[in-house]
């Protein structure tokens, strides 16, 4: 399967060949449209291929920011859930003290 830069490209190339062959363009013409061409082609892809790279670089740090949110969120949440049971315990000892004496 070709991708859509492909198509373009051999669409552009294929009027430019017509154009040749029905006399409207000469060859150094056509092959001066065939290197703008190509230009174009390879800057657009280049473009692609660096939105691309942002875009997964973006992606990774987004997730490991929010990763780290989450651990942070959890470890706060046990560190009051364990307060929580030292209180208990502490409440136990102190009933049994109050309790043990009278």
């Amino acid at each position: 399967m070709r991708s859509n830069s492909d198509i373009g490209y051999q669409g552009i190339v294929t009027k430019l060949q017509d154009k040749e062959d029905s006399g409207k363009v000469s060859d150094q013409e056509l092959q001066e449209a065939k290197c703008r061409t190509d230009v174009v082609t390879y800057s657009i892809m280049a473009e692609a291929q660096h939105f691309h790279q942002h875009r997964v670089t973006d992606f990774r740090d987004y997730v490991q920011a929010y990763l780290n949110a989450q651990i942070e969120f959890h470890k706060m949440v046990c560190y009051i859930l364990y307060l929580r049971l030292s209180f208990v315990y502490m409440l136990a000892l102190f009933l049994c003290i109050i309790f043990s004496v009278y």
